[in-house]
Parts: structure tokens; C-alpha cells; sequence
């Protein structure tokens, strides 16, 4: 009987010393701080405000490393970001990658978050794990409005990520800027990307800086057929005939585009400068896909009418491929031979 009164006193004591232990543990406010994550995410400004005003903390994290601001932001609530950045949320807070709330914002266009976060001291030119930008994501994304109010805060127009790409670049390849030139035809130009191709122009971007892998961002606007893009680049003094080792001219992917190899031709590129890795020049190109006006206006311009392609005369790639028969009068008449 005393052994059995022995063990419950013993039991007792264990109780009251887990309780004890439980309770220095638990902090009330630690719930309160994570039940500000759920309304954030769903823009209910008035539960985050009421929890805010119960000492709820506005910078705590998820599991996957994301504070009620970014929660807010991702889901476009504008209230409620402003909100959390009146009770102190921390503005430049980043998400797993190094993503911060102004990149997101100018990623997806929400102009009105970005004033806010620019107003509230965001880090115009904080940089991601790949060294991104806001700036380049606003570009790669056409944003111009977005773009110019960055430039405004003094983003850096010359910023390079990690492959050496810059938001000129971005815009230039209007949202492709890692395009490597596949000759398939793109559609007209989104305006966005053209205007802030200007933009940046006219806050002094590099019109001929090159990316990790030698490309420039005329390389990159003929690669994406962006003529508008071309077209300003060229006026601000863009080098026509720079590509990366081995790789074709800003004219060899653009035929298949009349204007736009005349757009290049006018600004002095080279009509016979080689692709070293496939062995085009611009006629080549020009000749294997039928393009009869394209193929007169490389002649005009001096275009070399006896190179050879994989051991095979002009004429005869016209004949066997081209099927094109004002292709092989033009090459006739401008001399070549079988």
C-alpha cells in the first residue's frame, strides 16, 4: 500500500514538473505570430490587423521561408502589404532564393505594390541567388512602367546576372533572352519590350556589352526577330557584326525577315560572314529556304553567289532543295555555276 501511494506521489511530482516545463516553453504570442501568415496570403487585412495589434510579429517565417509581406505580395493584396509595412515588416526580407518582395511585384506587374514597396525603402538593385534584378525582371516581363520607376530610384541599367545577361538584353529578346537563334519565326513584338529597350538606352545602358556567353543584345533582338529593338540599337551605335565564337551574325537570323535584313545590311553587316558551326552565310540560308526577295536583295549587296555548302554549289542546293525557280534564274543571272 505504501508502495503503491509511493508511485502515485512519484507520478504526481512528474506531472507538475512537465507542466512546469511545458509552460516556460510555450509562448502564447508564438501562435499569434504564425496565425498572421494564412489571412496575409489572402489579403483579410482585418484579421492581420487585429492580430497585428495583439503583438503579432510581422517578419515571422513560414516553414518554407516566407514572412507574411511576401505571403501578401505574392498574392497581389496591396492593403495588406501596406499594412504589415506600417507595423514593421521588413521590406527587403527574401524568400528561399534571395527573392524580395520587388522582385516578385515587378516580375508580375503589379505597379501599385511597387510605388508602395520603392515609397517604404525597397532595395532598387538587391540581387537574387543568380544575381537577378527587379529591373531585369520587370524587362523580361515588358513591364514599362514598372521599369521606369525603378530607373527613377536609381536602378543600375548596367546590372549583370549570372550569365551575364543585362535588362537591355532582356528586352531586347523580349522575354527570350536566352534564345540561341533557331531560325523559327517569332510574332510582332510586345510594345513594352520596345519602349523599355528605350528606356534603358536613354539611362545609358551598354549597347554592346556581352553576356557570359559573347552575345549582345542586337545578337539577342535578332535571334527573336525584334526589329523595333534592332532598330534602336543600331541608333545608339550597337557593333552589327558581334556574335559569339563560331556562332552566326545578327544576319544570318534574321533571314527570313526582308525588313530586317535590310535593317542590318544598312548598317553595314557583313553579307558573307559564315556561320562556322553549320557553314551558312546568309545567301545559304536564304537560298535552302526559298526566299526569292531575301536571296535579290544579298546579290545587290555583293553577297558571294559561288560559295559552296557542304560540298554542293549554290545551284545545286537551290535545285534540290529550294524547288524554287525564280531562286535558281537569280543565281543563274548573277553567274553562278553547277
Amino acid at each position: 500500500m505504501r508502495q503503491k501511494k509511493a508511485l502515485a506521489g512519484a507520478g504526481i511530482l512528474l506531472f507538475i514538473i512537465l507542466v512546469m516545463v511545458i509552460g516556460r516553453a510555450y509562448r502564447p504570442d508564438q501562435d499569434l505570430d504564425h496565425q498572421l501568415h494564412y489571412p496575409a496570403s489572402q489579403g483579410d487585412t482585418s484579421t492581420v490587423q487585429d492580430l497585428l495589434e495583439r503583438g503579432a510579429d510581422p517578419n515571422t517565417r513560414t516553414d518554407s521561408d516566407m514572412t507574411p509581406l511576401l505571403l501578401a505580395v505574392q498574392g497581389a493584396h496591396t492593403e495588406t502589404a501596406e499594412l504589415l509595412l506600417d507595423h514593421g515588416a521588413d521590406v527587403n526580407a527574401r524568400e528561399e532564393y534571395g527573392v524580395t518582395a520587388l522582385m516578385r511585384v515587378s516580375r508580375r506587374g503589379h505597379t501599385g505594390i511597387v510605388e508602395l514597396l520603392l515609397d517604404h525603402g525597397a532595395d532598387v538593385n538587391a540581387k537574387d541567388q543568380a544575381d537577378g534584378t527587379a529591373l531585369m525582371s520587370a524587362a523580361d516581363s515588358g513591364h514599362t512602367r514598372i521599369a521606369e520607376l525603378l530607373l527613377e530610384h536609381g536602378a543600375d541599367v548596367n546590372a549583370k546576372n549570372q550569365d551575364g545577361l543585362t535588362a537591355l538584353m532582356f528586352a531586347a529578346g523580349r522575354g527570350d533572352a536566352r534564345h540561341l537563334g533557331s531560325f523559327e519565326p517569332m510574332g510582332p513584338a510586345d510594345e513594352g519590350y520596345t519602349r523599355i529597350v528605350e528606356l534603358l538606352l536613354d539611362h545609358g545602358a551598354d549597347v554592346n556589352t556581352q553576356s557570359k556567353y559573347h552575345k549582345t543584345a542586337l545578337f539577342i533582338a535578332a535571334s527573336t526577330r525584334h526589329i523595333e529593338a534592332a532598330e534602336l540599337l543600331l541608333g545608339h551605335g550597337a557593333d552589327v557584326d558581334t556574335r559569339p565564337p563560331g556562332s552566326a551574325t545578327a544576319l544570318i537570323l534574321a533571314i527570313g525577315n526582308l525588313e530586317f535584313a535590310e535593317l542590318l545590311l544598312a548598317a553595314g553587316a557583313d553579307v558573307n560572314a559564315k556561320d562556322k558551326h553549320f557553314g551558312y552565310t546568309p545567301l545559304i540560308l536564304a537560298v535552302k529556304g526559298g526566299c526569292t526577295d531575301t536571296v535579290e536583295l544579298l546579290l545587290s549587296e555583293g553577297a558571294d553567289v559561288n560559295v559552296e555548302f557542304l560540298g554542293r554549289t549554290l545551284l545545286q542546293v537551290a535545285t534540290e532543295e529550294a524547288h524554287n525557280p525564280e531562286v535558281v534564274h537569280l543565281l543563274r543571272q548573277a553567274g553562278a555555276s553547277f
